[in-house]
């Protein structure tokens, strides 16, 4: 796994790091933005997919579900359900979305998909960790009991929910903002001599 791992860190470089200034979806301020939408969506999709069900397994081993709030969660939750599904019987996960406003038509569902228990939200990036406060509450109110989060990026922001920084409920990634620091410096004072 340690290669993938190298592969996909790779392709976040090269393919899903922005340099400008921006406003996360937390409202935090940034001139980075990791754009993990990108990467799922390219040759990354089956990285994400075996790297985050990997992990998912070490961590929560009986883990049935994985989801999260749309639309960070969508393209990791698929990636994850389809690679699971190539494995055998006992391996394979549903999946699960949380829409941030109910539909107005047809069943008129907040969370969408098949939530098994125990299930695991899943994110691409965490800053605050909003978004995936916001699905654990979704999921909360309909009943359902999630046992962790997992995302594949942490911006390790000082911002970060008390809940998510003091383990009351487990949280982890495949990385860290700061693997990624030097590559960003760099990149910066590249983008200063052009």
């Amino acid at each position: 796994m340690p290669q993938k791992r190298e592969q996909l860190k790779e392709i976040i470089k090269t393919q899903g790091i922005f340099l400008r200034d921006v406003t996360l979806s937390s409202n935090v301020k940034s001139d980075v933005y990791y754009d993990i939408k990108t990467v799922v969506n390219s040759e990354g999709s089956v990285l994400i997919g075996e790297l985050m069900f990997d992990k998912i397994r070490k961590l929560f081993p009986n883990t049935k579900s994985v989801g999260g709030l749309e639309s960070g969660a969508l393209l990791i939750s698929t990636a994850i359900v389809f690679f699971s599904n190539q494995l055998r019987e006992e391996g394979k996960l549903n999946g699960f979305f949380v829409r941030k406003e109910p539909k107005k038509h047809g069943l008129e569902k907040k969370v969408e998909g098949i939530t098994k228990a125990p299930l695991v939200i899943v994110d691409d990036v965490v800053t605050t960790g909003q978004s995936v406060i916001d699905a654990m509450n979704a999921l909360m109110a309909e009943g359902h009991s999630p046992i962790g989060i997992i995302s594949v990026i942490d911006r390790e922001d000082e911002r970060k929910l008390e809940v998510l920084k003091n383990g009351t409920l487990k949280f982890d990634s495949l990385f860290k903002h700061s693997e990624f620091e030097d590559f960003i410096r760099m990149k910066k004072e590249e983008q200063k001599t052009i």
